[in-house]
């Protein structure tokens, strides 16, 4: 059943899976390219697209379930959708950063940023 929602709400709800399906068919086409050219870093910066994206997740999982119920998620869920797969992209953009620009600090890099994920996830984690 679909519930009565204000324009503004349902505006928002659509321009929401309008950009993230096209930022994820995007990151796809980038990983489509990979599998045809065996260019690692069209992987990683597929991935990275994808990743980018994710904060409208949870945004398009409510506006769907609230047309669906008449009830958005609950806000622990909302950020735990969207927060679920940021060090994975942050991981993947740094390693695709430095292997185009410093290849010999990658390393120095992706220990840092791992640290500050660690960090992030620990002191922002909901559970």
């Amino acid at each position: 059943m679909l519930y009565q929602i204000d324009y503004l709400v349902l505006l928002n709800g659509i321009f929401s899976i309008l950009y993230v399906s096209i930022s994820v068919f995007i990151g796809f086409l980038m990983i489509l390219k990979y599998k045809k050219y065996g260019e690692k870093l069209l992987l990683l910066v597929g991935i990275t697209w994808i990743g980018l994206v994710e904060p409208w997740y949870p945004s398009i999982i409510s506006f769907i379930f609230y047309l669906l119920t008449g009830e958005g998620i609950s806000l622990e869920l909302y950020l735990i959708i969207g927060n679920v797969g940021a060090p994975l992209t942050l991981i993947a953009w740094i390693y695709a950063f430095t292997d185009l620009l410093y290849p010999q600090r990658r390393k120095i890099a992706l220990i840092l940023s791992i640290i500050y994920i660690t960090l992030f996830e620990v002191i922002f984690s909901p559970f």
